[in-house]
């Protein structure tokens, strides 16, 4: 695999199509069966190495196109990659936590608000404590009349 030094980080969008504005080339990125993953960039193949946040890092030798490719893509979470689609669960574009922030895009802050509204939403049940003060007599518990 390539190393840090010999190694560029990727600051493009994967995409299917050279972007006209800027000439930045094709790239897409594969993943093996083995779990490595590989760049696909103007027709030439390059070996990648991921960050620990998953962004992944080019190498600058082209290589030979590797023989075992998966079938499935690489998951994309956030700004980086992670295993491949089929064993991936659940799929930031497939799940949201509230309706509208996507799992990859989740922030202490959507977390604090979705258990604040489930929260709010629990009803809290009438203890015997309360019971007297709605029926207006004191009951006797255990006890049958």
């Amino acid at each position: 695999m390539a190393s840090q030094s010999d190694a560029r980080a990727h600051n493009r969008e994967d995409s299917d199509t050279e972007n006209p504005n800027t000439g930045t080339p094709k790239t897409t990125f594969h993943i093996t069966q083995d779990g490595e993953y590989f760049a696909k960039e103007n027709d030439k193949w390059y070996e990648v190495e991921l960050s620990y946040l998953g962004t992944p890092i080019i190498g600058d030798r082209p290589t030979n196109e590797p023989a075992n490719l998966d079938s499935s893509p690489p998951a994309k979470w956030g700004e980086g990659y992670k295993s491949n689609k089929r064993m991936e669960y659940p799929l930031p574009d497939e799940y949201t936590l509230d309706g509208k922030t996507e799992l990859d895009k989740t922030e202490v802050k959507h977390l604090t608000k979705a258990l604040q509204k489930a929260e709010n939403k629990r009803r809290r049940l009438a203890g015997p404590e309360n019971w007297e003060k709605r029926f207006r007599r004191p009951l006797a518990i255990g006890q049958t009349s």
